[in-house]
């Protein structure tokens, strides 16, 4: 992909990268449906990316962090792929799994204002 993947020490490190909005996808290298979205991923980082998308390469800690949250919170991802759009420091919205991130980034390419 042409993003670099987030180097990283935890998921709340990855939610204060940037002061401006930006969508944060959650992939594994172990994850096939991940795998499905790199060309979606990529054409979005080519022909879109009006947000600004940072890759996070979800480790065993980075996945802990992930799950260990109420059931009412915007950042609970039981796994991955899952895309989030952050906003210095705060959630405004997550989705989990390939069609509902394929989708979502449908929706934000095809929009004037995410």
């Amino acid at each position: 992909m042409d993003q670099e993947t987030l180097q990283v020490d935890s998921f709340d490190d990855a939610l204060h990268v940037d002061t401006e909005p930006y969508l944060l996808f959650i992939t594994n290298e172990n994850c096939y449906f991940c795998d499905m979205l790199d060309p979606v991923i990529a054409h979005y980082l080519r022909n879109y990316n009006q947000i600004p998308l940072h890759i996070l390469e979800a480790d065993e800690e980075i996945k802990d962090s992930l799950t260990a949250c109420s059931a009412n919170s915007k950042t609970c991802l039981t796994g991955t792929p899952g895309l989030l759009e952050v906003d210095n420091g705060t959630v405004n919205w997550a989705v989990q799994g390939t069609d509902p991130v394929n989708d979502k980034l449908k929706e934000i390419a095809l929009s004037d204002q995410p």
